[in-house]
């Protein structure tokens, strides 16, 4: 799942593919330790790939529904505490 395709300019920091084929990329904390976000998010890569791949086809009212789903979603991924 970890990055296997080239990309160019601005997709230059995907972090990892996502069984949906939508990348991620890495901000904040995250980007600051991209070892341990990489592991919690292949943790929940089921999860968002499933939620990613219904935003590829989801128009109009469908968008707003899922993007109302989406920011009310909570995924509990498991990774090594950077924090201690």
């Amino acid at each position: 799942m970890r990055l296997t395709q080239t990309r160019y300019r601005l997709d230059e920091d995907v972090a990892m593919w996502l069984p949906s084929g939508w990348w991620v990329t890495l901000r904040n904390e995250f980007a600051q330790a991209p070892g341990v976000a990489v592991t919690v998010l292949e943790s929940v890569a089921d999860q968002l790939s499933a939620i990613t791949a219904e935003a590829t086809t989801a128009r109009g009212r469908d968008a707003q529904a899922l993007s109302d789903k989406l920011f009310s979603c909570v995924f509990d991924g498991a990774g090594p505490d950077y924090r201690r």
